[in-house]
């Protein structure tokens, strides 16, 4: 009951965005290819849910979801999984590192990219980016945080989810 009731209030604090985003809203994602700690994937299943809550309360009915992520193994992975239990379609915008890529099929896939052009697409092209990211605290070196930098460049709003489950909204400006 307790995780129903905090999918209920994401959802809430999330309407007011949904319902200024078009037909489809865009959730793009990026995560370290370790993959997803318990927690995080727990806290990222329950934000997905709580999106999912309001595309169907309080809207016009007709929106749908689409998760854009990197097709590389790991959190993309687990990503791309959630987003099809909850019936969302998906975008691949695969890396061109080859030994990286993810076995599963989007519904739709780009041609292969450099990770960091890759990345800033993926920012440039969703509504609202999730972060799942190997370390609470910023690095250097890592194409997780180098996506969190340029979405804070461009103003693009993102949830960071850390390791230990909790969530860190930025103030970046809603567009």
């Amino acid at each position: 009951m307790h995780l129903l009731h905090a999918c209920f209030c994401v959802a809430a604090r999330h309407r007011s965005l949904i319902e200024r985003m078009g037909e489809e809203v865009k959730i793009g994602f990026t995560g370290t290819r370790r993959g997803l700690t318990p927690r995080q994937r727990g806290a990222l299943e329950s934000l997905l849910l709580a999106v999912k809550m309001s595309l169907y309360s309080g809207c016009d009915g007709n929106k749908t979801a689409v998760g854009i992520h990197g097709c590389c193994v790991g959190a993309d992975e687990e990503f791309h999984e959630l987003c099809q239990r909850f019936g969302f379609g998906t975008i691949g915008r695969r890396s061109n590192l080859t030994n990286m890529r993810m076995h599963g099929k989007c519904d739709i896939e780009y041609e292969p990219e450099y990770p960091l052009d890759r990345n800033r697409k993926i920012v440039d092209e969703c509504d609202m980016l999730i972060v799942c990211p190997r370390t609470a605290d910023e690095e250097l070196r890592s194409g997780t945080w180098a996506t969190v930098r340029y979405a804070e460049k461009t103003g693009k709003a993102f949830r960071i989810i850390e390791p230990c489950g909790n969530m860190r909204t930025s103030i970046a400006r809603i567009r």
